[in-house]
């Protein structure tokens, strides 16, 4: 009988994923931060809310893109159903401002 082989890379490779993704996040979160920075910093100009509001929304679109993406990874990791993916996504939320 032959047994069914273990995949010894999957969960390290999940892992590289994990960690390719968080970092492109905080790269993207700390680019929204400075466009939002900027945006505050000529209040007195005609165009301000154009930085504030692409930071904010690059802010938000990247922390959704992130949840949705770690959630995927972590449901294949430990192969969960859908109902203990909703617990996953709150302990991410709980953990999102640690990143």
């Amino acid at each position: 009988m032959i047994l069914p082989a273990s995949y010894p890379f999957k969960n390290i490779l999940h892992l590289c994923l994990i960690m390719l993704f968080s970092l492109i996040a905080a790269y993207l979160a700390f680019i929204s931060f400075f466009s939002v920075l900027i945006g505050i910093g000529y209040v007195h100009q005609s165009g301000f809310w154009v930085p504030i509001t692409a930071g904010i929304f690059l802010f938000v679109s990247v922390s959704w893109f992130l949840l949705r993406t770690l959630t995927s990874i972590l449901g294949h990791i430990t192969n969960i159903k859908e109902k203990n993916i909703l617990k996953i996504q709150q302990a991410l939320l709980l953990l999102y401002p640690l990143i």
